[in-house]
């Protein structure tokens, strides 16, 4: 099927406005974390299974021992380019949490004000599987102990080396090695090991959104995001081309636009594939507000684009 570009005046744009995750993947979702809500670390065992997060009988949970052996194995370049972006993201991170303060204002008969103070349980989703982002969980982990979480865990499916060394930099207190729905009602509800969090975070593919939307009534979260789109054009320079060809990265790991998805993200990747990405040097994102109470704030959105067939 060929889809063309159409032109729209700014007025009609607003029409084009779609829910973050379709009726279907939001029911698959709803059966997935109420499995997981009543049944447990033994749901989350069973679906982790079933989708391929975890080998029968491997282990759920990466200690903090693991990630620092995953993190020593590494080459001297890939530790300090671990070590070098955390350092950023908690510079800033603290910055920010400087800027957030607390008030108190008299008042006749008393004072008024607010508090602020880091929620005490973090979940922080990093996608694994096709194309894993350690990334995301420096921008999240590393945030939230900068905002003062005293607990905080990561989940990502099939974890790379990248990835579990990723979580050691962060200082988190263990990984959960599951993905997609199971993942997050196992964070929101608590699961074995696995603590029931004031706040997940994270990108994930529309299952993980869906599980997210799902859960906002019993936990905070970022944000829900819905497909991405990406167009590029640029005349034939090269000084623009260089730049234009390093747009798509960007976002080309998300599903492909006609592939197709997976309640969870634990599939092989390519050699290829399988490089981490990472802020550029000159750059720093993060945001500690959703690990602040009294506050809000924009944290790392990523999401799988759909099917051609399931977009509306």
């Amino acid at each position: 099927m060929t889809h063309r570009l159409r032109r729209m005046t700014p007025g009609g744009v607003p029409s084009l406005r779609r829910d973050p995750v379709d009726a279907t993947t939001l029911a698959e979702s709803a059966e997935i974390v109420d499995a997981v809500r009543r049944g447990g670390v033994d749901a989350l065992r069973r679906y982790g299974e079933s989708f391929g997060d975890v080998e029968v009988g491997e282990t759920l949970v990466a200690t903090p021992d693991d990630c620092r052996r995953a993190f020593d194995a590494l080459p001297e370049e890939d530790r300090e380019l671990l070590s070098r972006t955390a350092r950023r993201i908690r510079t800033f991170a603290a910055t920010q949490r400087q800027a957030l303060s607390d008030v108190r204002q008299p008042i006749p008969g008393g004072e008024a004000g607010h508090t602020v103070a880091p929620v005490e349980a973090a979940g922080c989703y990093a996608p694994g599987g096709r194309f894993p982002l350690p990334s995301s969980v420096l921008m999240t982990a590393v945030t939230a102990r900068t905002a003062g979480v005293e607990t905080v865990w990561v989940a990502s499916p099939k974890p790379t080396p990248m990835t579990l060394a990723a979580a050691h930099v962060a200082g988190a207190d263990a990984l959960l090695r599951i993905g997609g729905a199971q993942a997050i009602a196992a964070l929101a509800y608590g699961a074995g090991a696995v603590p029931a969090c004031d706040v997940i975070v994270g990108p994930g593919n529309r299952w993980v959104t869906a599980a997210k939307q799902l859960v906002a009534g019993s936990v905070a979260i970022d944000m829900l995001a819905g497909p991405s789109e990406l167009r590029s054009s640029a005349a034939t320079s090269s000084i623009v081309l260089p730049a234009i060809a390093a747009s798509p990265p960007a976002i080309m790991y998300h599903a492909p636009i006609n592939g197709t998805d997976s309640r969870s993200e634990a599939r092989t990747a390519s050699p290829h594939q399988l490089k981490p990405i990472f802020p550029s040097q000159s750059s720093s994102t993060s945001a500690s507000s959703p690990f602040l109470t009294n506050s809000k704030g924009l944290g790392q959105l990523v999401d799988e684009l759909p099917p051609l067939d399931q977009r509306k």
